[in-house]
């Protein structure tokens, strides 16, 4: 590392030192008596701190899982910052600038390279050794292409900037998706890997282009008002586990018995209760292990926010369970519809087991 201090700035550290070393019995019990101040002043505020970082946690945490489960609904935007297709609709517009960055590659040449010198053989004539042959040397790096308004469409990713200059993905071409906190990364079939950076919330971007490619516009609030119910739908790969629990059908805040919350819960879906072992089994219409293994490959991001959607309905169900009972020892157990393969186990909102942790599938997502 280059030393840029110079003269002066080393007569300003002795300085400094010199003070330090004459006037000790001054500054030394100054800077305990701040230093004691400061770490009481932290403790004191550590709770409210706390608090304060949960609520944003649980606010975040809503968020996500309401721009998960609500519909998309198109924007209605009339700018003329773009020209749509037939039957196109914008769901998404930022309101904030966000940048097109992808690598770029850049090669220069370097004329002479190694070590050279130069041998007398007569008067007036050297020999020269060493490489003048052309060194080339290539250097990628991320350069932002464009900025400007980042819009996404049930067709296509749009940026468009200020002149009306533009770069577009269509759906077609992304393979992949990989959010970040503050960018997205586009994996596309060929061509290079685009980058949205900026201001941006990379996370929600990412859910927003996951469920526009899949087509997933449809609200995934399944379960009716006042009732503990299991979606019956068609089984896919975004079927949740659907319990819902409603305080409005237990106003006096009572707990219920396990038989209670079984009969209110099971409907028309495969579930066992087993009492002497604080057990729910339900049985969901989960893909097979194979089957899962092969939408990762074909179909990457809608098989991974499908996997995460039944993790999150199945923690959140557990914790309904184990509240209503005043009970943090009962297991939810959820198997697949015929009960032979044990998927996951999770109690009182915390996942014990995953089928797809001893598979290999989540080193896949």
């Amino acid at each position: 590392m280059k030393n840029n201090l110079g003269c002066l700035g080393y007569l300003a550290i002795a300085i400094l030192l010199v003070f330090a070393y004459d006037y000790w019995i001054y500054w030394v019990p100054i800077a305990v008596i701040f230093g004691i101040g400061y770490v009481a002043s932290r403790y004191h505020s550590a709770p409210e701190r706390r608090q304060a970082q949960q609520q944003a946690e649980n606010q975040r945490e809503q968020e996500i899982k309401q721009l998960k489960n609500d519909s998309l609904v198109p924007e209605n935007d009339s700018s003329n910052d773009l020209i749509l297709k037939n039957n196109e609709k914008i769901y998404f517009k930022s309101n904030i600038t966000a940048n097109w960055v992808e690598p770029r590659t850049h090669t220069r040449s370097i004329q002479y390279h190694g070590l050279t010198s130069s041998v007398r053989i007569m008067k007036g004539m050297y020999w020269r050794a060493g490489s003048i042959k052309p060194f080339r040397e290539k250097e990628t790096s991320l350069e932002t292409i464009l900025s400007g308004n980042l819009i996404l469409t049930n067709k296509r990713l749009v940026m468009v900037a200020d002149n009306g200059t533009t770069r577009q993905s269509t759906y077609g071409t992304i393979a992949n998706i990989i959010p970040y906190s503050d960018a997205v990364g586009i994996m596309k079939n060929s061509g290079k890997t685009v980058y949205l950076t900026g201001n941006i919330d990379g996370e929600k971007i990412a859910i927003y282009l996951t469920r526009l490619i899949s087509g997933d516009l449809d609200s995934h609030q399944v379960a009716p008002k006042n009732k503990l119910s299991q979606d019956n739908s068609p089984a896919d790969h975004s079927d949740h586990s659907g319990f819902v629990f409603d305080d409005d059908n237990n106003p006096s805040q009572k707990y219920l018995t396990p038989q209670e919350v079984f009969d209110r819960v099971k409907g028309n879906q495969p579930m066992r209760l087993d009492e002497d072992h604080q057990i729910f089994d339900v049985g969901m219409p989960f893909p097979k292990i194979d089957d899962i293994k092969a939408e990762l490959q074909s179909n990457h991001s809608y098989a991974v926010s499908s996997i995460k959607n039944w993790e999150s309905d199945l923690k959140e169900s557990s914790e309904d369970i184990c509240r209503y009972l005043g009970n943090n020892r009962y297991e939810l157990r959820a198997f697949n519809e015929n009960f032979q393969t044990l998927y996951f186990t999770f109690r009182n909102g915390k996942m014990e087991y995953s089928a797809l942790n001893d598979n290999g599938i989540t080193k896949l997502m």
